[in-house]
């Protein structure tokens, strides 16, 4: 993650921003490391605390299967 913020243009939208942990949340769970993706989702969440933010509801779904 420290990585990849300093990759992150300082200029970028915080909507874009969490669309990348989105994608980050998803190739994790793909790999079977629910608790990184879950990670991931908190933080696309703390970036942009939205309504339209969808890390929101996948985060539900993910703990709700605990």
């Amino acid at each position: 993650t420290e990585r990849f913020s300093l990759l992150m243009p300082v200029d970028a939208a915080k909507y874009h921003q969490a669309r990348v942990f989105e994608t980050r949340a998803q190739i994790r769970l793909r790999l079977g490391d629910k608790r990184g993706a879950i990670e991931e989702l908190e933080s696309a969440l703390r970036i942009w605390p939205a309504p339209g933010n969808g890390a929101g509801a996948e985060l539900a779904r993910l703990r709700a299967q605990r």
